[in-house]
């Protein structure tokens, strides 16, 4: 298995290919043994390296639409002023 070094258009006998890097080809591919300087061995750096856990520090909570049975959740009372009635009747 070779690897695409650097995306880039290139024209060749088999037309033209659009190639990205780290992109894959079978070694034994006609564009392989016609520009060897455009690929690898090396296989690129993954580009996630590790799954993200559920649950960990800093990740946003997310909070649950509906309650389980049993519980009991706390509101917030708001702090908006209410409106007083007008004095003038308006």
């Amino acid at each position: 298995m070779k690897y695409v070094k650097h995306s880039l258009a290139v024209r060749w006998s088999g037309g033209t290919a659009a190639l990205r890097e780290g992109q894959s080809i079978a070694d034994d591919h006609p564009l392989v043994a016609e520009r060897p300087d455009l690929f690898t061995d090396a296989a690129p750096e993954p580009d996630i390296r590790m799954p993200a856990a559920p649950g960990r520090r800093g990740a946003p909570r997310v909070e649950r639409a509906t309650r389980e049975p049993g519980e009991v959740r706390k509101t917030t009372t708001s702090k908006r002023t209410s409106k007083k009635p007008n004095p003038d009747g308006d």
